[in-house]
């Protein structure tokens, strides 16, 4: 940032009151004049008293200004680059006003390290009732997350993304009534998905949501529980099965009514040498005879093959945007074709052997208008075929996709429609 531009910024964010500002012009953990508080490499810890000796004691001393940096005024607790952030001295029964904690990594620079040397302040997140706000994201050395994030009544929002030790989630995370946002994302070492998650009436995001092969035994929330999440907009999925979605699964995407947005990862898969073969059964389907009645409300499923799966079934009705990641199979997925997501604006398929976009009729065409295909190898098509299939196109983006010829895009792999 330019640096006229970044006193400029500092002057208004003082006289707003927006943050407390030390004498160079750095956010600090004070919160005298603002009541929010920021963390800083190399600041004091959050709400430690300065040494006896500092300057700028005999201010703080002033009773307005002690009255002011009262902890039960504060609101707002931001991690801006502290690395190893210290709660030790912290009195959490004090902060029960705070809306917003964020203490993990707030951009995408993964070599900012944040790591916390001892968990024992989840026990005191018992007393922030009013939280809304918690992030913990991109947080090292957190292996669990306990019981007492449960007690968060308030909360609507819980980012846990790129927690990369994080091994449990609460059963009781269902007591989280108001959450209306969940990111799981690359939580890589999670291997179960708590029931409870079903539990949470008013979740509109749910990302990093796992489904792994059915075990006998297995008490993992399914997608078929999934189905009383009625407000659910937005679903992201990382899967090890190949054979995902199955077409009970499919079913089970009919149910959620208000989705809009649904990205699939598929991950740690070995593609065989027949992989464009679609098998005879799918396990999905296999699986889930044998699995346990689940305690949660369900819808009533159809009884046979014939009547679940009909030829022109709308499978994701509402659909607006389909972002598929790794696809492991050559040939696309059966459900890929215009009559089965007639409201599809945007499409991403990034990564996989795939070989084509599906096998529509000919009077059915895509209402896409984004296109974005990249890391697709074996992708091949021409620019006259994907006008013909996709005809209300606005926006194409294509890389590393060799086999994708005469597309008019400029350097940068985007074609514009004119």
């Amino acid at each position: 940032m330019h640096p006229i531009i970044r006193s400029a910024v500092i002057v208004i964010a003082k006289e707003v009151g927006f943050f407390d500002f030390d004498n160079k012009g750095n956010p600090t953990t004070e919160f005298s004049w603002s009541r929010r508080a920021c963390l800083m490499d190399g600041s004091l810890p959050l709400m430690q008293v300065r040494p006896h000796g500092d300057p700028e004691n005999l201010q703080r001393k002033d009773p307005e200004n002690l009255q002011r940096r009262d902890p039960e005024n504060l609101q707002t607790i931001f991690n801006v680059n502290e690395s190893y952030p210290d709660f030790s001295k912290v009195e959490w029964s004090k902060l029960r006003n705070v809306n917003v904690l964020y203490l993990g990594r707030w951009h995408n620079r993964a070599k900012h390290h944040i790591e916390v040397d001892d968990t024992e302040f989840f026990q005191g997140l018992q007393y922030m009732v009013n939280l809304i706000f918690f992030s913990l994201r991109g947080i090292s050395r957190i292996m669990e997350l306990p019981d007492s994030v449960c007690k968060l009544v308030s909360l609507r929002i819980l980012d846990l993304s790129a927690c990369h030790n994080l091994e449990v989630l609460p059963e009781k995370i269902g007591l989280l009534k108001k959450l209306t946002h969940l990111d799981m994302s690359e939580c890589y070492l999670l291997e179960r998905m708590p029931k409870g998650i079903a539990l949470l009436s008013e979740l509109q995001v749910l990302k990093g949501f796992i489904i792994h092969e059915y075990h006998k035994n297995d008490t993992s929330c399914t997608l078929q529980d999934l189905s009383t999440l009625q407000k659910l907009m937005k679903l992201t999925i990382s899967t090890s099965r190949e054979d995902f979605p199955s077409k009970e699964e499919l079913i089970d995407f009919q149910h959620l009514k208000s989705l809009r947005k649904l990205t699939i990862v598929w991950g740690g898969l070995f593609i065989q040498a027949n992989a464009a073969q679609e098998p005879v059964a799918p396990t999905g389907s296999k699986t889930r005879m044998g699995r346990a009645p689940s305690r949660l409300p369900t819808v009533k499923k159809m009884t046979t093959a014939t009547t679940m799966i009909r030829e022109n079934q709308e499978y994701f009705k509402e659909l607006e945007k389909l972002d598929l990641q790794c696809y492991p199979r050559m040939t696309a997925p059966s459900w890929l074709v215009p009559r089965r997501l007639k409201s599809l604006k945007k499409l991403y398929i990034r990564g996989g052997p795939l070989r084509n976009l599906g096998h529509a009729e000919e009077n059915d065409k895509w209402t896409v208008e984004i296109l974005r295909l990249k890391f697709l190898s074996e992708l091949k098509m021409d620019w006259n075929e994907l006008q013909m299939s996709f005809p209300c196109l606005t926006y194409v983006e294509k890389f590393r996709c060799p086999r994708l010829t005469f597309f008019p895009c400029d350097e940068s792999g985007v074609c514009l429609k004119p």
